[in-house]
């Protein structure tokens, strides 16, 4: 229980000043959520890998390049969190080559190829021999990120 004397040792506009700065954190946090996987464009974004086994984000390799890489954020195996699954992807319109790709069951990366399938769908090839194997990936909705426990920041 507050008495009064508690209440007012507070200024009044330090308690609204405090109120407000919380609230406008609140609501950036809430739109970065929100916006995180609605403004990904081309392959960038958010990827869930075949029958949801990990959330891999895609996104330029370093600040210096235009190049895609893609990390594992999140995978039911937790030993793979963190895994470089893409690596040096060069844009062509819709496809993406010249990198590396590391598909699901496999240990070693391969010539790869990203192919944007629509906006929502990403074929990742990989390559070895003239032998090719592709997973189709589904590009994950903030619903998804939320449930998974993924927070997108800006």
């Amino acid at each position: 229980m507050f008495h009064t004397n508690q209440v007012q040792s507070v200024p009044k506009n330090r308690l609204v000043a405090g109120l407000s700065q919380a609230l406008v954190v609140a609501g950036l946090m809430m739109g970065s959520v929100a916006a995180g996987a609605a403004d990904q464009s081309g392959a960038q974004g958010f990827w869930l890998m075949p029958e949801g086994a990990g959330l891999v984000e895609v996104s330029t390799c370093h600040a210096k390049t235009e190049k895609l890489c893609g990390t594992v954020v999140w995978a039911e195996d937790a030993g793979k969190k963190g895994d470089v699954v893409l690596s040096r992807f060069s844009q062509s319109g819709d496809v993406w080559t010249g990198g590396k790709a590391t598909l699901a069951g496999k240990r070693q990366s391969e010539q790869g190829q990203l192919t944007l399938l629509g906006g929502n769908e990403l074929k990742v090839s990989a390559c070895k021999g003239g032998k090719c194997r592709h997973e189709t990936w589904t590009r994950a909705d903030d619903a998804r990120l939320a449930s998974l426990g993924v927070i997108v920041t800006q």
